[in-house]
């Protein structure tokens, strides 16, 4: 090998340093389809076109050559053929570019031109799979992904040979249609301004043997998931059955336990069914957070109900439990549904003002509605269960601290568990009794005297 072998760079070669030139591979990408995004595995399938341009002065043929060239093939001349099929192929110097993170690549075809002044496009279509340790799948379904392509040189550091992108660095094949074939994968969306590009240097020249510096370039292309689909299959369905289970705040005593129980299992159920489509990653995704919600939410369900059963079986000897149990009853069937919703839209949901308005219109009418028939219920039992302490006090039987609590907050509208405003409730009311006695016997003793005058009168 000489100093002006061809299949080195030019900067390599001895008869060109002294005219300053400097080799830059300009780089641009033109991307097909979006095959396949696994996310079990953090990769990413892509079809793309891989162009490359760059100046070779020693392929500077003369003017006298081009001119005989035919006008059919002007501007450039093939040389595919030559290079990569050819058994004897054409020593030419070529760019030793590789991406980093290439787990699997193909060549499909390729054009290699060479144009006046020595200048030289090489261009591939290439299907790789590129690992991408990167994916942050923590919004799952509703996530945003970067595609990020890392590309150097092998064996050529940064004052040797420099990369740029060129202007604009990304292009996409239109269809027939003018439609962008990149953007229509059925599961991700592309935008074509979405993209962003890097350069940046690899140092190593901390190793003391061959310490070198290599350009880098990287491409990174935001994809958006479609999760409404997902949303449908797998969410709404929960959200269904989390709604029915709101139902059984209404549903007889006996059966509310039994029929929240079969919600659980069905939620159980559907989501084996879902996790086996779903990443698998060491950490929680929006849609486990949901799913777990939801078996937090139904196993209070369980346990409320199970706490009205126990109250209700002593309800009518001890009235104040049946407050308990209409309490709960009250925030179970005005706060389950709508709350749910609410969560379920926070969740997966970009609502729009209006969709917010409207929502909160729905939900406060829902709540004033079933609310105010509720109240009724609830503010009854207060009452009965105020009464019946009331009768215990007159009684003289012995009052617990929370009823007398109840009762206080009921009657006097006080956070007490003394008996002292009762007492002196009574004591009003006894003050009131005996006043009330007294007119009656001066009235009485006036209309006595003055029925003893009248008798009098008469026997005069």
């Amino acid at each position: 090998m000489t100093m002006s072998d061809p299949y080195q760079p030019i900067t390599h070669v001895q008869k060109y340093l002294d005219q300053n030139i400097t080799l830059d591979v300009s780089v641009r990408f033109e991307f097909n389809n979006l095959i396949m995004v696994n996310e079990l595995d953090n990769t990413v399938s892509l079809d793309f076109f891989y162009r490359l341009w760059w100046q070779d002065v020693r392929w500077n043929l003369t003017k006298e050559f081009w001119n005989e060239v035919p006008l059919s093939v002007y501007y450039d001349i093939e040389m595919y053929s030559y290079l990569f099929e050819s058994e004897n192929a054409l020593p030419m110097w070529r760019p030793d570019l590789h991406f980093i993170d290439i787990f699997d690549i193909n060549e499909e075809a390729g054009l290699f031109k060479l144009r006046p002044e020595g200048q030289i496009y090489w261009s591939r279509h290439i299907i790789a799979t590129i690992l991408q340790p990167d994916f942050d799948l923590s919004h799952y379904p509703n996530d945003n992904q970067d595609i990020v392509l890392t590309f150097e040189s092998y064996g050529l550091t940064q004052g040797v040979m420099g990369l740029v992108f060129t202007d604009p660095p990304v292009g996409y094949v239109i269809d027939i249609n003018k439609d962008i074939v990149f953007s229509k994968n059925p599961i991700w969306y592309h935008r074509e301004d979405e993209y962003e590009t890097a350069v940046f240097v690899n140092d190593y020249t901390n190793i003391p043997e061959f310490p070198r510096l290599f350009v880098v370039l990287q491409l990174s292309l935001r994809i958006q998931r479609a999760g409404r689909g997902i949303l449908v299959r797998f969410a709404l369905p929960i959200l269904i059955l989390l709604l029915l289970s709101a139902a059984t705040f209404w549903a007889d005593f006996n059966s509310r336990i039994d029929t929240t129980m079969t919600v659980l299992l069905s939620v159980s159920a559907l989501y084996v069914v879902i996790i086996e489509g779903i990443p698998q990653v060491g950490y929680l995704t929006t849609f486990d957070e949901w799913i777990f919600t939801m078996y937090t939410a139904l196993a209070i369900f369980v346990i409320l109900h199970q706490v009205v059963i126990v109250l209700k079986r002593k309800s009518k000897r001890v009235p104040i439990r049946n407050c308990v149990i209409r309490m709960i009853e009250f925030f179970g069937r005005i706060l389950v549904a709508p709350m749910s919703m609410l969560y379920y839209m926070l969740t997966f949901m970009d609502p729009t003002l209006f969709i917010y308005v409207t929502f909160t219109v729905i939900m406060l009418l829902f709540i004033f509605l079933i609310g105010a028939r509720e109240w009724g219920g609830l503010k009854k039992s207060f009452v009965e269960a105020s009464e019946y302490i009331q009768d215990k006090i007159d009684e003289g039987r012995k009052v617990s601290k929370i009823e007398m609590m109840v009762m206080n907050l009921i009657s006097f509208k006080k956070f007490s568990t003394s008996e002292a405003a009762y007492k002196a409730k009574l004591s009003r009311k006894e003050r009131i009794r005996i006043d009330a006695a007294r007119s009656i016997e001066m009235r009485q003793r006036t209309r006595s005297e003055a029925q003893v005058d009248s008798d009098d009168d008469d026997e005069i």
